[in-house]
């Protein structure tokens, strides 16, 4: 049989196609980063968050000034929480949550 230049070139760029194509998908792979089990470990996260939440609120009632001016402390910590919430939603990330609950313990 006969080998012709075309065919060994068709041959050729069907394997570079390939193989560029793989080297493609292996790079658009993220890279693995720790995850919150959103079954198991989720629902406690967001259990030690409202117990937060509520300690902080008990405190607010307990030393609840009418002429406290700015922002209360229970109203920052609310919205770190609520924020959080809406994190763990969209975004199961070890390092995200972490810093969530560190901006919420702050």
């Amino acid at each position: 049989q006969l080998v012709t230049i075309a065919d060994t070139s068709e041959k050729f760029s069907s394997q570079m196609a390939s193989f560029m194509f793989l080297q493609f998908i292996s790079n658009m792979k993220p890279a693995y980063e720790s995850r919150v089990d959103t079954t198991w470990e989720g629902p406690k996260l967001q259990k030690v968050w409202a117990d937060m939440e509520q300690k902080c609120w008990e405190t607010y009632l307990d030393e609840a000034n009418d002429d406290f001016k700015g922002v209360h402390p229970y109203q920052k910590l609310k919205n770190e929480v609520s924020q959080c919430k809406l994190v763990i939603k969209q975004d199961n990330r070890r390092d995200v949550l972490q810093e969530c609950t560190q901006r919420i313990v702050d």
